[in-house]
């Protein structure tokens, strides 16, 4: 019988393959499940051969990180080799309640008893009973109820409809059968027959009759046998006598219940358990209690095979030297994808869209920047297959540019809640986009303050009344020497005479000015004696001009000669300055991601994203479908923006003026966002017009 099963599923497989409408050649979609055709797997494939044959070997781990193909490697292994394997796979249960209609109710008296102590009860413990209620979970509901009829974890049957009727029809014939044995009167007086004919029509039916109520009790004997020999007593309470059974040793689920374990293993056929994803929830001591499960299994005389579990798991999950301890056999899967060879893969997948002639072609540049941040196989299959969808629905027109939906829906994919709140705007991603004015604002505060710089050195060497520097040091000599009453025009400079216009043509002689000591001739003596001059400068400076320094003065005469420089250099601060609302947010971000190093990958990737065009104040157009209707879509964008109070650029081009305007409010134009060179022409021939009416 099991022949004819298998033959039959592969007829159906056969054609089911040949009903398949496209194949991975054909389609640009990928799946994200595991594949069973492994590139160069041969060497896992020898490995895993190797520890299935070792007796001794009952657990064997394949490690490896998410994404590095350790499913694909089991999957590719057993897809033709000759053994009966069961994956259990393990989700997350952090948040989840367990489950209280297994186990027909034993399991929930249980966690009942849990619940009422959860005070004492810690959260790894309650973890580790999830993750063995799951595993006795997957265990028993793989397996149909024919193959284990005698577990006691009993499930919810759908009876199909012949059976219903083959069950009725035989409690009838039970039923006709019981009364003609024991009851014929009453079937004679029942059934509205010639009593004449009676033991002549019904002879057949004095033969089947015996057959048919010995069948039944027989059947409902068998039943019965079943749910007696399943049913656990656990107390019996004789007025103040007790007599407790099968009193629980151990809270675990799986130590509780090792019996129906081993019985699941006797009645299938079951020689291999996948394990995945246990990993997850970082309990070890789960994997204890399997290996004690495990031996268990093997070490029974009921079961006459080798039952080895096969764990996918990571490499850290033991530390030090305790996974060589605690697994017969490691085989290590090395991953096929990281950050070094995304791009490669990347770029094969989508090479139609690479090789392009469009403007709007993927570009290299942007698969490197985007490869550097995915490194799991399934994420970047799934960035392909949306890329795809996207592309289709809503680049219709082809009009977006193609590195810029690429980004989007590889963020989607990475920050997939961020990407929801950017609809709604809200979340990291938007409020970066959002630093566009602030960008502007910042940047044209510093252009304001250049240019305020440069007025302020010409209104200083305009109010500046010395001609040059020498009228200037002269005036600061000649304080000196009227505030120490010295009359001489002759300095000392070396034990030189230096007359003072010399003096103050002399750099090294008005450093000593500036220095607080100066040296002059005493007129009118035989010889000429040199007397010392000691003072404060910062005294001198303030005589001369309380509310400039000498240096400020200087600065103000060299400013003279180079007034035309400043007023060219304002002009061009200010063609800058009012450039900036022409700029995209890439050229305005590029100078922010500088000043502000990050290690948060995601702030990482909205930096790289952001500052090279890939992600921009237009993300609209790349995560919504727009319908034209009295609006283009770039007119939707500009009235989008207005709204939110950013920026467009004056010269935004607008295709439907008129209906812009009309969807504007009156307080939208108090905003700076409403200034377009489009939308003022039209104010201005609609007032002119007006005008012209009147």
């Amino acid at each position: 019988m099991e022949i004819i099963v298998n033959i039959w599923n592969k007829i159906k497989s056969f054609f089911k393959r040949g009903n398949n409408k496209y194949t991975q050649k054909d389609s640009p979609f990928h799946t994200l499940t595991p594949i069973d055709n492994v590139e160069n797997g041969e060497v896992y494939e020898k490995a895993l051969e190797y520890a299935l044959s070792q007796e001794s070997v009952t657990n064997i781990a394949i490690t490896g990180p998410y994404g590095s193909g350790k499913s694909s490697v089991i999957k590719s292994f057993f897809k033709s080799k000759k053994y009966k394997t069961i994956t259990l796979s393990l989700a997350s249960f952090r948040d989840c309640s367990e489950s209280k209609n297994f186990e027909n109710g034993n399991i929930q008296r249980e966690e009942e008893e849990t619940i009422n102590n959860t005070e004492t009860t810690s959260s790894n413990s309650h973890l580790q009973r999830l993750i063995e209620i799951s595993i006795l979970q997957q265990l028993f509901y793989h397996e149909k109820d024919c193959s284990i009829p005698d577990s006691k974890f009993k499930k919810i049957k759908r009876q199909p409809r012949w059976k219903l009727i083959l069950f009725t029809i035989g409690g009838i014939l039970f039923f006709v059968s019981v009364l003609y044995l024991f009851f014929p009167n009453f079937l004679k007086l029942l059934i509205a027959y010639d009593a004449t004919n009676w033991g002549a029509n019904w002879n057949w039916f004095h033969y089947i009759a015996p057959i048919c109520c010995f069948g039944v009790i027989a059947f409902a004997l068998y039943k019965i046998s079943r749910v007696l020999i399943g049913i656990s007593i656990k107390k019996l309470n004789i007025k103040t006598a007790e007599i407790e059974i099968d009193q629980k040793i151990d809270k675990s689920i799986l130590n509780s219940h090792i019996d129906e374990i081993i019985y699941f293993f006797e009645a299938t056929k079951y020689n291999v358990v996948i394990i995945e994803d246990l990993d997850r929830f970082e309990q070890t001591e789960i994997f204890v209690k399997l290996r004690e499960m495990n031996r268990l299994i093997n070490n029974c005389n009921k079961i006459n095979r080798k039952i080895t579990f096969i764990y996918a798991l990571k490499d850290e999950v033991f530390a030090d030297k305790d996974r060589t301890k605690f697994f017969d056999f490691i085989l290590p899967v090395i991953p096929i994808i990281n950050y070094s060879n995304s791009g490669e893969i990347l770029r094969k997948c989508l090479s139609n869209e690479i090789q392009s002639n469009e403007k709007t072609r993927i570009t290299e540049k942007c698969i490197y920047n985007i490869s550097i941040f995915v490194n799991d196989m399934r994420l970047l299959y799934n960035i392909i297959n949306e890329y795809h969808i996207y592309s289709k629905k809503i680049n219709k027109d082809q009009n977006l540019e193609k590195n810029r939906l690429l980004s989007i829906i590889t963020y989607k994919n990475l920050y997939p809640k961020d990407f929801t709140d950017l609809a709604e705007n809200k979340g990291k991603l938007y409020d970066a986009i959002r630093k566009k004015s602030d960008l502007i604002t910042k940047d044209i505060k510093l252009y304001n303050q250049q240019i305020d710089e440069y007025r302020k050195r010409i209104g200083e060497a305009e109010k500046q009344w010395q001609k040059d520097i020498k009228e200037l040091r002269l005036l600061y000599i000649g304080v000196v020497l009227a505030e120490n009453n010295v009359n001489s025009h002759t300095l000392s400079f070396d034990g030189e005479k230096v007359s003072i216009f010399n003096y103050a043509s002399n750099d090294e002689c008005f450093n000593a000015v500036e220095s607080g000591c100066v040296y002059y001739m005493q007129p009118n003596s035989y010889p000429d004696r040199e007397r010392r001059i000691a003072y404060n400068f910062n005294d001198i400076e303030r005589k001369v001009d309380p509310n400039q320094t000498y240096q400020q003065k200087l600065q103000a005469i060299q400013d003279k000669n180079s007034i035309d420089a400043f007023e060219k250099q304002i002009r061009e601060l200010e063609e800058k300055r009012d450039s900036l609302y022409k700029k995209s947010l890439s050229e305005l971000w590029t100078s922010q991601t500088k000043e502000n190093q990050t290690d948060n990958s995601q702030e990482a990737i909205i930096d790289v994203f952001i500052g090279n065009g890939y992600i921009n104040e237009n993300y609209y157009d790349y995560i919504s479908i727009f319908h034209e209707g009295s609006l283009s879509r770039s007119d939707g964008i500009f009235l989008i923006n207005v709204k939110r109070g950013i920026q467009n650029s004056y010269d935004y081009s607008l295709n439907q003026v008129e209906n812009v305007y009309k969807k504007l409010d009156f307080y939208n134009f108090e905003r700076p966002a409403t200034l377009n060179f489009d939308l003022a022409n039209y104010l201005l021939m609609e007032q002119s017009e007006t005008k012209a009416t009147q």
